[in-house]
């Protein structure tokens, strides 16, 4: 059962992935369903959160206030979900300078690929945007167990939250109506 929830736990890695694959030989279909984000607005605004629901993916719009220094906390923990709830899986992105992760973690630099998000740190305050974050599920099994899933992406400093993502995605599966 550990390795099942592994498994799913790096699909949960995988869908945060920016770069579009065709999925025609897929016997299943990834669908963001939904995405919550919360801010402490002395550090970051967001200005627009969308689901594209033709696509696994999503967009959002925020701004960075203030300057975020080099001991800014990341971290992304990952749940699926079974009959008592969402139940958090055994792998996840400990929690790390942000601008170490930003740089040396694939996911995350996946996730800023081709996004106005600048790669120094400290990071300037300004406008910023991810948009057109689509799943890349080439290397996920076909096998790879329906249901519904969560990665919680969350920004701290010194203890105090900063900002946090949370996505809701399903697998399911793939049919004529949903190709």
């Amino acid at each position: 059962m550990k390795n099942l929830c592994l498994a799913i736990c790096v699909l949960g890695a995988i869908v945060q992935l920016t770069t579009a694959t065709d999925t025609s030989e897929k016997s299943f279909v990834l669908r963001v369903t939904e995405v919550k984000e919360v801010s402490n607005e002395k550090y970051v605004k967001i200005s627009g959160t969308s689901v594209n629901n033709n696509e696994c993916g999503y967009k959002t719009n925020f701004t960075i206030v203030q300057t975020m220094s080099d001991d800014v906390i990341c971290e992304t923990t990952f749940f699926r979900q079974t009959d008592e709830g969402f139940e958090q899986c055994p792998l996840s992105i400990a929690p790390q300078p942000c601008c170490e992760a930003l740089k040396n973690n694939i996911i995350y630099k996946q996730v800023l690929e081709n996004q106005n998000f600048p790669p120094e740190c400290p990071v300037p305050p300004g406008n910023y945007f991810i948009e057109n974050s689509i799943a890349n599920t080439s290397n996920i099994s076909k096998d790879i167990p329906r249901g519904n899933y969560r990665a919680v992406f969350s920004v701290k400093q010194n203890e105090t939250m900063i900002y946090m993502l949370e996505l809701n995605w399903k697998i399911e599966d793939k049919t004529i109506q949903n190709q």
